[in-house]
């Protein structure tokens, strides 16, 4: 029996929250250790919105770091989901990334709607982000852009522990890596499948590429994934 089928969606928030508590201090430590300096926080993450999230058709997407977690939030304890939602109410500023993000997923849920149509999805799309789950690989913060640091860390066999940790938890249908899918290999991903997972290898959703063209290659993808 698989995690999801035991577990709703506060149960599972509550198993990534225990997750966090334990790998937290050599997370920080990798961090420090990449940065050469202290870590401000830990970052965590998990399903968006518990009332949109369906557990049996889960999408776990997984992208690289925040961008420039203030010391306000981690001071407050703001998770990843709190801001999401935030961005989804209009309370900070959407860019290309969350649109891309969100008519990814509209693809995901209805893979036959038109590409033209998906592409010009702006409000629509962002409300499809309440459905699902995101994780950072470094669950610490970046920069505008990744560096060094970032590379060392994501390798790091924590980095790497708790992201394997995480899918179990969440034991999503779909695992959308957004410029992430190398960290586990092709092996890796072979491993996904094999448990019954669809594992898509997607850019990052900033990556400067025309929105038909990205929501072809999910399209594509998705029917390399049905055989």
């Amino acid at each position: 029996m698989n995690f999801q089928n035991m577990n709703g969606p506060k149960q599972i928030t509550e198993a990534l929250h225990r997750l966090y508590q334990q790998a937290g201090p050599e997370l920080l430590r990798a961090f420090k250790e990449a940065n050469s300096r202290e870590a401000p926080g830990l970052v965590e993450y998990g399903i968006v919105d518990e009332d949109a999230y369906d557990v049996q058709n889960g999408i776990l997407i997984v992208l690289k770091e925040a961008n420039d977690w203030s010391a306000e939030d981690f001071q407050n304890s703001v998770t990843y989901a709190d801001y999401v939602r935030d961005l989804i109410d209009g309370k900070h500023p959407r860019n290309a990334m969350w649109y891309n993000l969100g008519r990814w997923v509209s693809i995901l849920r209805k893979p036959d709607r038109p590409t033209d149509e998906v592409a010009e999805l702006y409000e629509d799309a962002v409300q499809e982000l309440r459905s699902v789950a995101f994780t950072n690989v470094n669950k610490v913060t970046g920069g505008a852009s990744v560096n060094a640091a970032y590379y060392e860390v994501a390798q790091s066999k924590v980095a790497l522990d708790t992201l394997r940790e995480e899918i179990r938890i969440l034991d999503p249908k779909i695992v959308l890596f957004c410029g992430t899918a190398w960290l586990l290999g092709d092996d890796g991903l072979d491993r996904l499948r094999e448990d019954g997972r669809k594992a898509l290898d997607m850019w990052h959703p900033g990556a400067r590429k025309s929105k038909a063209m990205m929501i072809d290659a999910m399209k594509h993808q998705l029917r390399e994934e049905e055989g």
